[in-house]
């Protein structure tokens, strides 16, 4: 077994993620068995990085957190996410149009608010790291 994955807490991060009645849920939502969960949070085997990617997916964390821990808990993709909607809603307020749910907009909508989103994101993060 990975020693970072087992020393490093890996099984007490998954544990604060899900709630011990939500096991069941989350090992059908990644297509792995109840078993294999288990196995993970007492730490007997680890994830391989298909299944640490799903798990990310499902959990909402980001996959370097579940691994190594840190600072950095939320996975990227779901701030992208959000930070996309909100830019929608802001931008149909603006226009005074009836905002749309995030789940009604087109494809190609979400992929430039998405790409919107994460060019703000990038010339942030640079700033930020020119002033540090």
């Amino acid at each position: 077994m990975n020693e970072l994955l087992r020393t490093e807490g890996f099984p007490t991060r998954l544990r604060e993620v899900i709630p011990k009645r939500k096991v069941t849920s989350l090992a059908s939502e990644i297509g792995r068995s109840e078993g294999a969960l288990r196995k993970w949070l007492r730490g007997e085997s680890e994830p391989n990085l298909t299944d640490l990617r799903l798990l990310s997916t499902a959990t909402g964390v980001s996959i370097e957190w579940l691994v190594v821990g840190g600072d950095v808990r939320v996975s990227v993709a779901l701030v992208l996410k959000y930070l996309a909607v909100l830019t929608h809603q802001l931008d149909c307020e603006r226009r005074h149009k009836v905002i749309v749910p995030w789940s009604e907009l087109s494809a190609a909508r979400k992929r430039t608010l998405e790409r919107r989103v994460s060019a703000a994101l990038n010339v942030w993060v640079q700033t930020s790291d020119a002033r540090a």
